[in-house]
């Protein structure tokens, strides 16, 4: 696991940016891999000009970094009812629980519908797919 590391999502543009620095006390974000924002002067904005994902600690098969909001397919999983629907196994959002305190794997985004994703992670290879802000249909499958 890799320690506190957060991306986001600039709205106006509906792109990704990682973040330098988050200042709780002004509620300002500070981007640093954005150029398009930096070319206007814009690397720090307001927090609700962003949407604020957090880094899980895991990657994905691929080695790509699975964050919040993320959409993961599970890859080895053999149900060939989901299979014949998807084309491969179950697809997840990924969310925080406060009430368990662990990132979890939501069905279909449904927090009632959900599962740790440690436990996920170590069953099944996880491959990021998408997101819930530029992917929404991934989970209406």
């Amino acid at each position: 696991m890799e320690g506190l590391k957060f991306r986001a999502l600039y709205k106006k543009t509906n792109e990704y940016a990682d973040i330098d620095s988050i200042d709780f006390v002004n509620k300002i974000v500070v981007l640093k891999s954005y150029p398009l924002v930096r070319s206007f002067g814009l690397d720090k904005v307001d927090f609700d000009e962003v949407i604020i994902e957090q880094f899980t600690g895991l990657k994905d098969k691929n080695g790509k970094e699975i964050y919040e909001g993320d959409i993961v397919k599970e890859v080895g999983f053999e149900d060939t009812e989901c299979i014949k629907r998807f084309g491969f196994g179950r697809v997840h959002s990924i969310a925080w629980d406060n009430h368990y305190l662990q990132w979890c794997c939501l069905n279909k985004g449904d927090i009632d519908d959900k599962r740790d994703l440690q436990f996920v992670s170590y069953k099944y290879e996880l491959e990021v797919i998408g997101n819930i802000h530029e992917n929404p249909e991934l989970l209406d499958k």
